[in-house]
């Protein structure tokens, strides 16, 4: 095994033990929850954790973990992928929905398109992607693959894969809540990680927000050239 992977396993086994774990435990101890859907989306929850731990740069990560420009963000976009997935279990325990195969197949979909948003900025970004905001000195705006498009897909990936639980689950009266406190984390992040990246990098930055929306792509101009850059910007 190599040193990086040996580096990941006690993040990667915190991931599924805290956020992971007590869902797992509750399809096998709460029987209104013993159901294979549930099953489902909670495989497809754990292969995208595992899947971005593997590409996430280590390292990169640690050392975010005390940056200023964060300001707390972090915990907030925390907070709400939790609630977003724990409160369709709670609400489906309390009262129990029928099982509909339609539900199962479009979240599904969620997840697949949500965490395939968030791998491949990852893998885009390289070891400027980490979870608290972290801008370095010297770093270059990030302007390919889906940079070219839009500002933020990573946290378009979060709010689908934050769909998924309650879509699968049935489990509307938290539909509504998860929605609303992912898109607050996100706003929250946004505005705080844009400000960080304006200060660093200057005009640079200001210039690419001009030039490519921040969450849909427009589709009334062509999207930025193709650019190879060295050192990526950041974003989560």
């Amino acid at each position: 095994m190599s040193a990086s992977a040996m580096t990941k396993r006690p993040r990667i086994a915190e991931l599924l033990a805290f956020r992971a774990g007590p869902l797992v435990a509750a399809t096998f101890l709460v029987p209104g929850l013993a159901r294979p859907e549930l099953r489902v989306l909670l495989a497809g929850f754990i292969l995208w954790m595992l899947a971005e731990s593997a590409v996430e740069h280590e390292t990169e990560q640690e050392r975010a973990r005390s940056s200023s420009d964060d300001r707390g963000t972090r915990y907030m976009m925390l907070g709400a992928h939790l609630f977003a997935w724990w409160a369709p279990f709670v609400e489906l325990a309390l009262s129990p929905v029928p099982p509909a195969g339609w539900r199962l197949g479009l979240a599904c979909l969620l997840l697949a398109v949500g965490g395939g948003l968030r791998l491949v900025a990852v893998i885009t970004l390289g070891r400027r992607f980490t979870a608290h905001v972290l801008v370095s000195e010297g770093q270059e705006v990030c302007r390919i693959g889906l940079y070219r498009f839009i500002r933020h897909p990573a946290y378009v990936g979060l709010l689908l894969l934050n769909l998924a639980p309650s879509v699968g689950a049935g489990a509307w009266i938290t539909l509504g809540p998860a929605i609303a406190a992912t898109l607050a984390a996100n706003a929250l992040r946004v505005r705080v990680e844009e400000a960080a990246l304006v200060s660093k990098l200057g005009p640079a930055y200001e210039s690419y927000c001009r030039e490519v929306p921040r969450w849909m792509p427009r589709f009334d101009r062509k999207p930025l050239p193709m650019a190879i850059d060295d050192d990526h910007g950041s974003s989560t």
